[in-house]
């Protein structure tokens, strides 16, 4: 919400917060630009009148680079500025004053018309399951351990992931599909967060049990120069997908996938035999 009147703007983000809205709020279109500089937004309300730039040359600005969809709030009651408006690209208007209500109902009704549902990007890196490509962590640590050689891990193996199974991200994406509102942009993860070290260490005593192998003090692992700009921290907050579409992770706990995973790479070399070997070709006659 973009208002230079902040009652206004603090009572509205109050309301609207109450009715299911996360909102933030800027008091200029400087303020508002870092904000979406930072941010990804689903809706934004825009007050006309502003001081510095107004908010129908801001909404002309923003249509050259986004399609997000554009509320203005106007005190004008000369219908040539609401058609300006229109013009710059804005969805719809609500002229002051105005009961909070009609802004809800103006805000869900663009919402409901409005972009399609998308679930975030949950980046491949933090997912797991059969069929992943053998070069990615957890498949290069069951076939290390299953080999009986040490595993590689990066740097101090501090860096914290969360680890999402691969069906429930697919059901996380049917949710946000058949049960999301339009428009809404989910982000999706499971909350199972765990060091890299910790993972590994569990990949490699699920496959010592796999293989009936006697107990051992520590798990071969093998540390390697970290790479520059390594990530220390994955994180995402998945409160909206659960909380509108009813989706929850089955596997709550990292290590009820893992177990399905190993036993699923164990069995299936075929398959990651000849993926591996495939890339390894390219990557040879690329000269890499």
């Amino acid at each position: 919400m973009v208002d230079d009147d902040t009652r206004l703007r603090e009572l509205l983000k109050s309301f609207l917060s109450r009715s299911g809205l996360r909102v933030s709020t800027a008091a200029n279109a400087a303020a508002a630009r870092q904000q979406l500089d930072a941010l990804d937004f689903d809706l934004i309300v825009l007050d006309v009148m502003m001081p510095g730039q107004t908010g129908l040359d801001f909404a002309g600005e923003l249509r050259k680079t986004s399609d997000v969809p554009i509320l203005m709030l106007t005190a004008m009651g000369d219908p040539k500025d609401r058609i300006a408006g229109l013009e710059k690209g804005v969805d719809d208007y609500l002229g002051k004053p105005f009961e909070p209500r009609e802004l809800l109902l103006r805000i869900q009704s663009i919402l409901r018309r409005g972009r399609p549902v998308a679930a975030s990007e949950a980046p491949e890196r933090i997912n797991f399951g059969p069929f992943q490509f053998p070069d990615k962590l957890v498949p290069v640590a069951i076939l290390a351990a299953d080999d009986g050689v040490p595993v590689p891990v990066y740097g101090t193996g501090l860096n914290v992931r969360e680890w999402t199974y691969v069906d429930d991200h697919a059901d996380a994406l049917l949710a946000a599909l058949e049960r999301g509102a339009p428009g809404r942009r989910y982000a999706l993860g499971s909350g199972c967060g765990c060091t890299n070290l910790q993972l590994v260490n569990a990949v490699c005593r699920l496959v010592r049990r796999m293989k009936r192998a006697g107990a051992s003090e520590a798990e071969p692992i093998r540390f390697v120069d970290d790479r520059p700009g390594h990530d220390l921290r994955y994180a995402i907050d998945s409160a909206k997908l659960r909380a509108e579409t009813g989706w929850a992770p089955r596997y709550r706990d990292v290590r009820a996938g893992l177990e399905q995973t190993v036993a699923w790479y164990r069995e299936h070399e075929d398959w990651w035999r000849a993926a591996k070997e495939g890339a390894e070709a390219t990557y040879q006659r690329l000269g890499r």
